[in-house]
């Protein structure tokens, strides 16, 4: 994603987190790392997630990348065991520690629900009249399927621009397009990301597992497109027997959500700034104290 914005707008994206956590991308291209003042237009955060060292920063408008929840469950498993976004793990979470894996699903379920759960309340449902940053969200699958669409409406939204034609953004996303896959780079993907396969993981969770991840979820899944539901068979990774009315009538709505901010903001409305990380933002840890030797159980263990 900000290999994307980078090439996109020639200039380097910051990051809110600590060079303890970020020199690894640092290493990798992705110059910003723990920057957020005016030497950078576009920042990195897991807000509202917190962990240690974060600077604090206020934000104008949000772009939100979302993924499948099995994928992300098992990606970040692997990341917090290897601090690598693309090694392979030589065990398996589910087979080789099943008892680590159960919490770990219910555990990280959890704190994606409160991710949500704090973000639309602050951006989308705007229930204290603050009217704080307008958000663009996009799927990781889309990113994956149709790049130049979803950069194209990215842009959009980022610039406040309803049309793109004509101005040096249409000319800098179609260098994009030409450049293919090199315009991506910044470490190396893994092999089921290559090759634009979803859903690759969902062997490892039991049935109950599932039957935990698809409940604590489902109001999401389906505002963000993962239900078998009107032929949506690419991304329709869960599926629900009885739904409520109100969340088949929020199916995809993501979408609906981003043309609506492009408008607002190609029409001149103005929000409130977000104080990203900030005191009196409401935020949460990724792991409290005693959980952090947890997390890495099962690397510590085969190590």
């Amino acid at each position: 994603m900000r290999r994307v914005l980078e090439q996109s707008f020639g200039v380097a994206t910051g990051s809110s987190g600590s060079l303890h956590t970020g020199t690894y991308l640092q290493i990798n291209g992705l110059k910003g790392q723990h920057i957020v003042d005016e030497r950078c237009w576009i920042v990195k955060s897991h807000h509202p997630t917190r962990t240690p060292k974060v600077l604090q920063f206020h934000s104008d408008k949000a772009l939100c990348v979302v993924r499948n929840p099995l994928d992300v469950i098992v990606s970040f498993a692997t990341l917090c065991n290897t601090l690598s976004h693309s090694a392979v793990l030589d065990f398996d979470f589910a087979k080789d520690y099943p008892e680590w894996w159960n919490w770990w699903v219910k555990h990280q379920t959890d704190r994606i629900c409160k991710y949500y759960d704090i973000l639309f309340a602050d951006c989308i449902e705007d229930k204290d009249g603050k009217k704080l940053n307008p958000i663009h969200f996009s799927r990781f699958e889309d990113l994956c399927d149709e790049p130049i669409a979803e950069l194209t409406s990215m842009m959009k939204f980022t610039l406040g621009m309803d049309d793109l034609s004509g101005t040096n953004m249409e000319r800098r996303i179609g260098a994009i397009r030409d450049m293919g896959e090199k315009a991506t780079d910044t470490y190396k993907l893994k092999e089921h990301s290559k090759l634009k396969q979803f859903n690759t993981k969902r062997s490892m969770f039991t049935d109950d597992q599932f039957k935990y991840v698809s409940e604590k979820l489902e109001k999401w899944n389906w505002y963000f497109g993962y239900v078998k539901h009107d032929n949506n068979d690419r991304t329709g990774f869960f599926e629900y027997k009885d739904p409520k009315p109100e969340h088949v009538e929020s199916f995809k709505a993501f979408r609906a959500n981003n043309e609506e901010k492009i408008k607002e903001l190609a029409s001149g409305k103005k929000f409130s700034k977000y104080h990203i990380n900030g005191p009196e933002t409401e935020t949460y840890d990724s792991f409290v104290e005693d959980e952090l030797l947890t997390v890495q159980y099962p690397a510590r263990h085969y190590a």
